[in-house]
Order: structure tokens, then sequence, then C-alpha cells
């Protein structure tokens, strides 16, 4: 346990024993905080329950502490893959800060686009398409086109368009995130560095690989010094980095460090959490473009299960996962488990991808093939 650790922990027994309620709130949040910081997301959630529950029977659901909190623990709850719980108390607070504070009012705007962030989480983009859009009006009414809640919320806008095909948009909302951030927060606040990471993601998605890559090792550096090897943060973007030496087909390396990623998130996440299981669908893919079918076998039925019970059957990470399996399978010539295995992605893709969408076009185009073949 870290000296800072210590001192949080010695101040919520010291306020608790001395019956002072606002210090031990105080206190308390503060160890969340530093919980959160620490990447240890689960310890963060039960500390920040057992704060909510005191904070509304002691102050009121209203109060302007508790919504903080009960934002809070929302935000523990989505970072566990725990989405409903997610939800609960995200829209305890939302309409708890539009209530008391208004539809415009700063703390509000931060709830709606959290509440945002869960709904792409969960496959709803047109939902969280249409708040963000909403949210960035209010930010650019209230904030200004140059603040960085402007340019958090045109990094959010600008992944979404992403995932709903809509590149040249994303790009747009990205750079133009990424420019406030450097100029208003420096070049390695970790808001900056999410904005480079999202903009090493728009050129991979471009497929310019090699300035992909660079940006990635970048943002990987300043991530490693600033929160350590194994936080979540400084993970994703090391998986991130892997699938594009993958493209760049150096696959010995990106295998290697898909397996260094998930190594740490299964240590540090668990098995089951979406982080670790979108890794897993990545290395089985990994395995599949370096020839290696049975290494690649078993990680794409751990994955294919794990997300569905996670996610759902209509999760967009369900429908690639089960194109990537299908194309393997057809590779072995087990043309009708690839057949049913790309009608499971298209069902997917449909329900939640937008008719002229890229992705829900190679699905669809795929499982065509395999049909036209003579597969089931």
């Amino acid at each position: 346990m870290s000296k800072e650790e210590e001192t949080l922990r010695a101040a919520v027994k010291k306020s608790e024993k001395s019956k002072k309620p606002d210090e031990w709130f105080s206190a308390s949040h503060d160890l969340c905080v530093y919980l959160y910081r620490d990447g240890r997301y689960q310890e963060a959630r039960d500390t920040a329950a057992d704060l909510v529950a005191k904070a509304i029977k002691t102050l009121g659901k209203d109060n302007k502490d508790t919504l903080q909190y009960c934002n809070d623990l929302g935000a523990f709850h989505f970072f566990l893959n725990e989405y409903a719980e997610a939800e609960k108390f995200y829209r305890m607070a939302l309409e708890g800060r539009e209530k008391t504070l208004g539809k415009d009012h700063r703390e509000t705007l931060q709830s709606s686009n959290n509440l945002a962030v869960l709904l792409k989480a969960k496959g709803d983009l047109r939902g969280a398409e249409a708040l963000y859009r909403t949210n960035l009006q209010a930010n650019e009414r209230t904030d200004g086109k140059d603040h960085p809640s402007t340019a958090a919320t045109l990094n959010n806008l600008g992944l979404v368009l992403l995932d709903l095909g809509e590149p040249a948009e994303a790009e747009q909302c990205i750079r133009r995130g990424l420019t406030i951030r450097e100029k208003e927060l420096g070049p390695q606040s970790t808001d900056t560095l999410d904005s480079q990471n999202n903009l090493a993601l728009i050129l991979g998605s471009k497929r310019e690989f090699e300035e992909a890559a660079k940006l990635y090792r970048k943002v990987l550096i300043a991530r490693e010094g600033l929160q350590g090897k194994e936080h979540p943060s400084t993970l994703k973007v090391a998986e991130r980095l892997a699938g594009v030496l993958g493209n760049l087909n150096k696959h010995e390396d990106s295998i290697m460090l898909y397996k260094r990623v998930l190594d740490a998130q299964e240590r540090k996440l668990g098995p089951d959490n979406e982080d670790t299981l979108l890794t897993v669908t990545n290395l089985a893919y990994a395995y599949y473009l370096d020839g290696e079918f049975e290494a690649a076998e078993p990680l794409f039925e751990r994955a294919m299960t794990g997300l569905e019970k996670l996610l759902g059957p209509d999760h967009p990470f369900v429908a690639q996962t089960a194109h990537n399996f299908s194309l393997m399978r057809e590779k072995q010539g087990k043309l009708d488990q690839a057949a049913v295995l790309a009608a499971k992605a298209v069902a997917a893709a449909q329900k939640t991808l937008p008719d002229n969408h890229t992705q829900r076009a190679t699905y669809e185009k795929h499982l065509a093939s395999l049909r036209a073949s003579g597969s089931r």
C-alpha cells in the first residue's frame, strides 16, 4: 500500500470515529478517486456504493454531493461492464442535476455525456450520437468553442461517427478536439493523449498504418510514464498498437503484444471484462492471420461466449467476432459452420449498424458468398 493510500484510509477511519459526516464524505470520495486512478475499479465501486447509500440517507437524493457520488458510482460500474447498474446511477445523477441545476449546467452535461458513453458501449450508436450532438451545442453555447469540455464532446462524437461509418466527419471532430486540448491542457495531459490515441485510430481506419503505429507508440510511452505499464488506459493503447502491427504484417510482434496485454488485463480487470474479451478476440484474429488456426480456435470460442453473455447477441463487437471466426472456418473448409457464424454477424449488424455501413456490407457480402458456394 502506498503512503498516499495509507493517508487516505487513515482519514476515512479518523472521520468515522469522530462522527464528522462532512469529513467522512470528503475523505471517502478522495479514496474512491485514488482507487479509480490506480485502476482498481472493483474497490472504487464498493467504496462508492457505501458512499452513495449514506449520502442519500444523510444528505438527500438531490443534494449536489450525492449526485456527484451517484455519477462516480455509475462510472465505476461502467468500467466493470456492469451496464445496467451504471445506467441506473448515471440516470439518477442526470435527472437530479437537470432538476436542480438546469440542462445547460456543466455538471448536467457531464452526466449526459456519461450516459452517451454508456449507450455507445451498449451498441446504441444513434442514441449516443444524438446525445453528443445536443451536448456539443450546449458546450459551445455555455463554455465556448475552444473550451476543454467542448473538446471532450468532440472526441466522443468522433468515435461514435467512426463506428457509424462516417470517417470524414469523425476525423474533423477528433482533430478539432485534439487542437483544443493541446492548446488548453498541454501535450502531456491524459485528455490530450486520449485525443492522440483516437487520431491514431482514425489513421488506422484510413489504412495509414505506419503513421498510426508511430502515434500509438508515442502515446504508449507517455501513458506508461504517467500511469504505469498495467493501467487499463495504457493497456488499451498497447492493444490498439498490436492491431496496427498486424495490419503491417508484423504478426509475431502483434501476437506477443496482445499476449502481454491480455495477461495484464486478466489480472487487473478479470477474465470476463469487456476490454479483456476484446483482446481475446483480437488475439484470435492475429493467430488466424498468422495461419495458427489451432491457437485461434479456443480464443474465438471464448470471445464469442463471453461477449454474447456480456453484451447480448446483437452488439457490434459480437458481429465482428462472429465474422472473423467465420473467415477462419471458411479457410478450414468448414463451410456450414462458417455460414452459421456469418449469419450471426449479419443479424447483429443489421440491428445496430446503418444500412450504408461498410462493415455491415462486408458481413453481408461474405454471407452471400458462403451461401452461393452451397453452405447453409
